[in-house]
């Protein structure tokens, strides 16, 4: 056959070995690109709805193109893996003898994030909180002397769901323990800023920054890396909101007649923020006096005064590469300000950086901010220990910082009180 087709043999095989597989008569003509295979492809869901299988028959090798044509959202699924066959298929047009490449697609996909990266399920959520927002009173506000005064409560890298055992880590910690030290700091830092002798006119909150340990249902961080969890992300994720709401906002509304909330995504959790901030932002929306700031953007700029100050987690700028994005982002706030200054997490550590521009004598602060999470075993094993624990306070005049206050966590003092807790 191949010869009296004047093909080789091996080129012979594959035409009609694509016939066999790809269609049961031959194409009257050559099928146009990006045209559908005439067998559909199959779609099979494997058992838990989180894993998937799909494969079928096209003129190209697109895979991207492929899933698409075929209806797979890739908002919701992504390949961990694919494989694709060619075939020469034969087709008789006017008479004679052509080949089309013909490619057999079979790729294995996983879900992103579950039910949360649903995103109608999402909309129609953060909707319906719209429509049922309650409106807050505000609260009275103790009144201080002087001039107005803007505060910064930050505890990042909380890690909420956490798992630590004392005995392999030197530490206990989950999620009982991160709140019971967010709720101490919370109380002890405002309650010196209810007693400071300025009357504090705005007051910000950074959240986010590892709010949340994990990211996934597979109970990864965003990047996919697994780590040791105290329970579910549902109750994580409920237990924070209704902290936030109950315990932290609330607390804040009382000492400033202003509160903003900035969110931060984190390396650990930076889906789980953006969702906590849309929340926020819809369950505040009518309430005076409160703002939330949820832009999908890796950084954040507020300006207060002549105070300029920007918030990233820190896990992939580096430090000294801070000051110039300040300028860039924020240029339209560069000018107006005499204090600029960073905000960055991460690092579980508390320093600070100042960078001197070449022809302005004004600096950039970049300050690394502590963490209040214990350490857990990968940290313990790879040596990452003994960094001071505590959440911070930072109190600025209109021109620049005038105080900063910490809550340090003592050794002993977790274990202390939640006893009993990780075992």
């Amino acid at each position: 056959m191949a010869k009296a087709l004047g093909l080789p043999p091996w080129k012979a095989k594959r035409i009609f070995e694509g016939l066999q597989l790809g269609l049961d008569a031959p194409l009257a003509s050559p099928p146009k690109a990006g045209a559908s295979p005439s067998r559909p492809p199959s779609f099979r869901l494997e058992e838990g709805g989180n894993q998937a299988q799909v494969e079928g028959l096209a003129p190209h090798r697109d895979l991207e193109a492929f899933l698409k044509e075929n209806g797979v959202d890739l908002e919701v699924w992504e390949v961990e893996r694919w494989v694709v066959n060619r075939w020469e298929m034969g087709a008789l047009v006017d008479g004679a003898l052509t080949t089309q490449p013909l490619y057999q697609i079979k790729a294995w996909l996983r879900r992103k994030g579950g039910p949360e990266a649903d995103r109608a399920f999402l909309e129609e959520l953060f909707g319906a909180l719209a429509e049922r927002a309650p409106t807050f009173p505000s609260p009275p506000v103790p009144r201080g002397n002087g001039e107005p005064r803007m505060a910064v409560l930050a505890a990042p890298d909380i890690h909420v769901g956490k798992l630590a055992w004392g005995e392999e880590t030197g530490e206990d910690y989950d999620t009982r323990i991160a709140l019971s030290l967010w709720r101490e700091s919370t109380r002890d830092l405002l309650a010196r800023l209810a007693a400071y002798p300025h009357e504090t006119e705005l007051l910000l909150l950074p959240l986010g920054n590892d709010l949340f340990h994990v990211d996934s249902m597979q109970n990864t961080t965003t990047s996919g890396t697994r780590v040791d969890v105290d329970s579910r992300w549902q109750r994580a994720f409920r237990l924070v909101a209704e902290f936030v709401v109950e315990e932290i906002i609330e607390a804040a509304r009382k000492v400033a007649p202003k509160v903003e909330v900035i969110m931060v995504p984190g390396n650990h959790d930076h889906q789980r923020t953006f969702y906590l901030g849309e929340l926020l932002r819809v369950f505040y929306a009518k309430t005076p006096g409160i703002r939330v700031q949820n832009a999908p953007t890796p950084r954040k700029y507020r300006l207060w005064r002549q105070v300029l100050l920007g918030w990233t987690h820190g896990h992939r700028e580096r430090h000294r590469d801070l000051p110039l994005l300040m300028a860039v982002e924020a240029s339209g706030l560069w000018g107006r300000a005499s204090w600029r200054e960073w905000q960055v997490g991460h690092y579980h550590a508390r320093k600070q950086y100042h960078y001197m521009p070449l022809v302005d004598e004004r600096g950039v602060i970049v300050r690394v901010l502590p963490a209040l999470s214990g350490t857990d075993a990968w940290h313990a094993e790879m040596g990452f220990i003994g960094s001071k624990r505590a959440a911070s306070l930072i109190v600025y005049h209109p021109e620049g910082e005038e105080a900063a206050f910490h809550y340090p966590v003592r050794p002993g003092r977790q274990n202390k009180e939640e006893a009993g807790v990780c075992r």
